[in-house]
This record gives C-alpha cells, sequence and structure tokens, in this order.
C-alpha cells in the first residue's frame, strides 16, 4: 500500500480570493455541487449583519495574489505566503491615497469615522489674518469710544443730563448684547468673515448716522441708532474667536488673542487722541463721519481672507506621507479607532469638509453649558470685567472734567495713559500666557487663574485706594496714578478668562465667548447707566470706585474657585 503523502499546510488567501480545498485542488468546474451559495453582504453565520472590513487592497489584487498562492507547490514554506501577502498588501498602499482602519469591538454600533482635520495652506498667512483682526478690533473701539469724547459738547448744545448721557450709553451696550450670542452663533455655521464683514459694515454705517439722528432733537431716534450701531458692533469679539481658532496654532493663541486685544485697546486711545483735535477743527459730527469710514476701508481688505479657515478643529499640521492619529468616540459604548495616512497630494487640506454644522440655537446643550463650574466660573468673571470696564470707559473723561474742571481736550489727553499702559500689560500677559504653558513652568489652569485674580486684585486694591482719596484732598496726579494702575493692571486677564473659551471649547469657543460677551455688555450698559443715575443723586465718584472694585474682587474669587485650562466641551 503506497503512503499517503503528508498534508501541506495551506496558506490562508487573501481577501477577495476564493479558499483552496484542503489536501488537494478542486474547482467548481469540476466539482460543482461542492461550491458554497453566496453569503449575503454584510451577513454572519446566523443571518446577522457582520460588520464590514474595509478592503485591504483594490479590485484586483486580491485576485491575482489568490492565483499566485496556487501556482505554488504544497510545501511551500509559510514565509512564501507571508512575502506574498505583503505584497499585496504594498500594492494597496500603492494604489490608495488613505487606509482607514476600523478596530470593532463587540455589541459596537458601526459608523463611518471622520477624518481628522488637517491644516490647509491659505492664501494669507495666520499673522495676516490676525493683523486684520487686530484693526477691526480698533475700529470697534475706535468707533465706541467716540462718544465718551463727543458727548460732551453735545450735552452743552442738548442740554442733556447725566442720565441722558447714561442712556445714550447705555442703548448702545443694549444692542451690543444682543448680538453677542447671535454673532457667535453665526461664526461657528456661516462662518467669521461673512459674519464680521457684515457686522463691521453696518456698524460704521449707524456710526456715520449718528449726528443725522442727533440734529433731530428726536432722542428716540438717536438712541435706536446707538442700539443699531452695538448691535452690529456685537458680533465682533465672538468672530475674533472664530478667527483664533480657525487660523492660529495652539501655542500661540494666547498671543494671538491678547494683540487683538490690544488692537481695541489701541483703538480707544486713538480715539480719545484725535477726537479732541477733529472736534476743535470740523466739529463734534466729522468725528462720527472720520471714523464710520474707516470701517468701510476695512471691510475692502477683510474681503481678500479666504472664506473657509484652514483649521478645521484643533492645529494639525502633517507633513507629506505622515499619519495623523484621531481616537472618536461615539454615543454608544463601542470605540473606535482611526489611522489616516495623509498623501503628499493632499495635504494642503484642500477638499476636506468644514467643521461639523452646529444644531439649531435651542438645540444646543445649553444645560451643560450652564451647569459646568469652569464656565460659570469664567461667566462670573467676565460680568465683573464688563462692569469695570464700561464704567472706565465711559465716565472716565467725565470724571476729569468735572472733578478736576478740565477741558473736553485735557481729559481726554489725560484719559489716554491708562489705556496706553494696558496695551503693554495686556499684549506682555499673552507673551507670559504661552511661555508658562509652552515651556511646562504651569498648567494652563494655573496659568489662567494667575493672571485672571492679579488682574482683578491689582486693580480693585488701586480703585479703593482711589475712592478713599476722593474723600480727603485728592490731587491730579495721584488720581492719574490710580487710574492707571486700576485700569491697566486689568490687562492681565486678556491671557485670563478672555483666552479661556479657547481651552475649554472647540468648534463652540465662540458660541461661548458670545453667550458670556452679552453678560458682560448686560452687565456694563446697566452699570453705565446706574453710574449716571448715582451722581445725579448726589452720590460721588468713590461709590462708583468702590463699586467697581467690589466687582472685581467677585469675579477674581469665583475665577479662582470654578477656573479650568481643561477641555470641557467639543
Amino acid at each position: 500500500m503506497p503512503l499517503r503523502p503528508a498534508r501541506s499546510w495551506q496558506p490562508r488567501a487573501v481577501a477577495g480570493a476564493a479558499a483552496p480545498a484542503r489536501g488537494r485542488r478542486c474547482t467548481d468546474a469540476v466539482h460543482p455541487a461542492r461550491r458554497r451559495a453566496p453569503r449575503a453582504l454584510g451577513s454572519g453565520s446566523d443571518g446577522q449583519p457582520e460588520p464590514l472590513a474595509p478592503p485591504l487592497a483594490p479590485p484586483g489584487v486580491g485576485q491575482a495574489a489568490s492565483k499566485l498562492l496556487r501556482r505554488l507547490p504544497h510545501s511551500t514554506a509559510d514565509s512564501t505566503a507571508a512575502a506574498a501577502a505583503e505584497s499585496a498588501a504594498a500594492a494597496a498602499a500603492a494604489a490608495a491615497t488613505a487606509t482607514t482602519v476600523v478596530e470593532d469591538r463587540p455589541g459596537a454600533q458601526q459608523q463611518q469615522p471622520t477624518l481628522p482635520a488637517v491644516a490647509a495652506e491659505p492664501t494669507t498667512p495666520w499673522y495676516g489674518v490676525v493683523a486684520l483682526a487686530a484693526l477691526a478690533a480698533l475700529i470697534c473701539s475706535i468707533d465706541r469710544a467716540a462718544i465718551s469724547v463727543a458727548i460732551l459738547p453735545m450735552s452743552e448744545e442738548y442740554g442733556w443730563s447725566d442720565t441722558v448721557k447714561g442712556q445714550v450709553n447705555a442703548f448702545f451696550y443694549a444692542g451690543y448684547t444682543l448680538t453677542n450670542l447671535l454673532g457667535g452663533y453665526l461664526a461657528a455655521t456661516v462662518g467669521s468673515k461673512r459674519t464680521l464683514g457684515a457686522g463691521v459694515l453696518v456698524w460704521s454705517a449707524f456710526t456715520m448716522l449718528t449726528p443725522v439722528a442727533a440734529a433731530t432733537r428726536g432722542l428716540p431716534l438717536l438712541l435706536a441708532t446707538r442700539f443699531s450701531m452695538g448691535a452690529g458692533e456685537g458680533t465682533a469679539y465672538p468672530c475674533i474667536q472664530d478667527v483664533v481658532k480657525g487660523w492660529v496654532p495652539r501655542d500661540a493663541r494666547s498671543r494671538a488673542l491678547t494683540l487683538i486685544y490690544s488692537g481695541g485697546q489701541l483703538g480707544t486711545i486713538l480715539a480719545l487722541l484725535t477726537a479732541p483735535i477733529i472736534i476743535d477743527r470740523a466739529g463734534w459730527p466729522a468725528v462720527f463721519v472720520v471714523y464710520g469710514s474707516l470701517g468701510l476701508i476695512w471691510a475692502g481688505a477683510w474681503q481678500f481672507v479666504d472664506e473657509t479657515p484652514p483649521i478645521q478643529g484643533e492645529w494639525q499640521q502633517p507633513a507629506a506621507g505622515s499619519t495623523v492619529k484621531n481616537a472618536l468616540s461615539s454615543s454608544s459604548s463601542s470605540s473606535i479607532s482611526t489611522t489616516t495616512t495623509i498623501s503628499s497630494s493632499s495635504s494642503s487640506g484642500r477638499g476636506l469638509a468644514g467643521p461639523t454644522p452646529l444644531p439649531g440655537l435651542l438645540e444646543l446643550p445649553w444645560r451643560s453649558f450652564l451647569t459646568n463650574r469652569p464656565f460659570i466660573g469664567v461667566m462670573i468673571a467676565h460680568t465683573a470685567f464688563g462692569v469695570g470696564h464700561y464704567i472706565m470707559l465711559s465716565w472716565l473723561p467725565s470724571f476729569y472734567f468735572t472733578a478736576f474742571n478740565l477741558d473736553v481736550t485735557a481729559s481726554a489727553t489725560l484719559s489716554v495713559l491708562p489705556w496706553l499702559a494696558t496695551v503693554v500689560v495686556s499684549s506682555g500677559s499673552g507673551v507670559l500666557a504661552d511661555w508658562l504653558m509652552n515651556n511646562g513652568h504651569l498648567s494652563p489652569t494655573n496659568t489662567r487663574k494667575l493672571l485672571q485674580v492679579a488682574g482683578s486684585v491689582a486693580p480693585a486694591i488701586c480703585l479703593l485706594a482711589l475712592a478713599d482719596a476722593h474723600e480727603g484732598d485728592l490731587g491730579l496726579g495721584q488720581a492719574l496714578a490710580l487710574l492707571t494702575g486700576g485700569i491697566a493692571l486689568g490687562g492681565f486677564q486678556s491671557a485670563g478668562f478672555a483666552a479661556n473659551h479657547q481651552d475649554l471649547a472647540g468648534r463652540y469657543a465662540p458660541l461661548l465667548f458670545g453667550f458670556t460677551n452679552a453678560l458682560s455688555s448686560l452687565a456694563g450698559s446697566a452699570s453705565v447707566y446706574a453710574t449716571g443715575a448715582l451722581l445725579d443723586e448726589g452720590y460721588s465718584w468713590s461709590a462708583v470706585f468702590n463699586l467697581v472694585a467690589g466687582v472685581y474682587l467677585v469675579g477674581a474669587l469665583a475665577f479662582a474657585l470654578l477656573g479650568s485650562g481643561e477641555r470641557q466641551f467639543e
């Protein structure tokens, strides 16, 4: 009896190839009965849906590898089969641009993973876009601060009381409050380029219409004009948050934000310096015409910025052929890990899908937002900042005018120094924050808390000293020094709560900033009106300074207890 030949190990066929028969070669033509009925696509042996694995090779590659394996002798070593399979995989990698591997977990709900975002190659560099955003903040502040100087001759011409002056300022902030949340939502959905461009055009137009409305001597028309101007400006800073998120690398965002905030403070300085000159030479109506025209010029330059920001999600800048890993989690118990290989032809990021649109405004997770401890800390700190900032911005020239009997030019000139010092402190706080975090000296949480507490407590101390000195014999030099400290040291908050939205959220960052800025503006506008009412009732400036200092201390305490620099929302 002849010896039965030993059965050699049969290599498993690669994807797309039929497995050879065990022991001897068999084809469907010879043994048609052995042919199995084709199984439904994605069906398991029990008829239940089976997860589909992505193909290892393009069509044709697997069949060619299978034929090659069949022609090999049965005694071929394992290494030969491995080499053939490796060749097929190499061919697949060469033919496909990217390969996505999905790891299935038992009971997982299958879904198509989303490709991780990468940075595109924009036509405008990110620092150019930041410069334009800083100019928008500058123009925003110029137009806003113009009324604080022009209102002095306007009140003399029209016989306005302090209460009426407070109403004129307060209606601007009411409109500003209304569109902060809407501006943040539009920036995250429509895009910051369109939203910011439209906002600049709106507030510039109503700035130029302010003298026309005032000339009618109808206070309701003037208040409506100021409200509309504020509604346009309310879109600015939420859009700026989206610009920074979509254009600036993460390790430079504190510097970028504080640079933009410094642009806003510089606008206040320019308004205080140039408005008296314009009033002396052309009258107070020219202030609004000149400043309003700046926004129209800016809007022309803004059109050259790309419609879609280069960064979709967090900053990624893979080189050609590099691998970007992104861990995704679904609402089910499964987890899907993806590995995406970026080819050199797609490394620019063009053709990538944009960010996932936000749900409807009422469908957003407001409960999660409003019950989150770190976000509550930001809300309180931002609101406290708004009270002090808007009171000082609106009433500082009037303080010098009434407390020291200075004229318009002198009052505006003295009001410049605190804001000029604020630019230096604010810009430096961003550099300091990035240095502390990027070099590992402090965590993001401790960095934000340090700068926020410093920017709240130090100004409060200066204002309390100013209030105490005002009850006695307050000199002009002493008032100037304490007011400069009370305003300028608040610039540290630019790298505190004002940069914290970028830490807490990704695509929700502009929306959350719009929400907290709306609260800040609402509290600020009420405080501006209340200041005028207090002064009309006979209260001194000491009461105003004590009020601002107390609010600052509350904001510092809340952020110190609740603040965080860690991600909370998507």
